[in-house]
């Protein structure tokens, strides 16, 4: 009987010791893949920028000059008032440093986090450009991605000639 208690204590701690290691190594992969640099793509191509994007309340600032070009969209930085203003076809976006709130097209929208400056650059939440853009944007958490495609335009269906009988 002791042999057997001894056995099965044995046994119960080589058990412990795997879980452990196994829990172990799966939180060192997780904590590795927080550790790398979240990218953007725009259609496929990735997006360089100065300062690597970050996330801040929850949600991923990048650089507000790469992404907006990306984007195809015109920018401006007035520099006195802290405000940015990007324009593509008849979408104007205004934001400025630090404030909750933005305008489109003259509008009031709300933001979850607003423009700052980090390292003498403007971040922007690349979600709300883009998405006010009209763009799809999608995050892949496994990968630390952001994949913005362009909108798909309606196809252009030629006209078909109807002859009668």
């Amino acid at each position: 009987m002791k042999k057997q208690g001894k056995r099965f204590f044995y046994l119960l701690l080589s058990l412990a010791l795997l879980a452990t290691s196994m829990l172990g190594f799966a939180g060192m992969a997780a904590a590795a893949n927080m550790q790398k640099q979240i990218q953007v793509s725009v259609d496929g191509n990735l997006v360089q920028f100065a300062v690597a994007p970050m996330v801040i309340d929850d949600r991923i600032v990048v650089q507000m000059r790469p992404i907006f070009e990306a984007l195809d969209a015109t920018v401006q930085w007035d520099g006195a008032d802290k405000t940015i203003t990007a324009t593509k076809g008849s979408t104007t976006i205004v934001l400025q440093i630090g404030s909750y709130t933005a305008t489109v097209n003259g509008k009031t929208v709300t933001l979850v986090t607003p423009p700052l400056i980090i390292n003498q650059h403007t971040m922007v939440p690349v979600r709300f450009v883009s998405d006010f853009l009209g763009y799809k944007v999608a995050w892949d958490a496994a990968d630390r991605q952001v994949n913005i495609t362009s909108p798909v335009a309606a196809p252009i269906i030629p006209p078909v000639a109807i002859t009668t009988p």
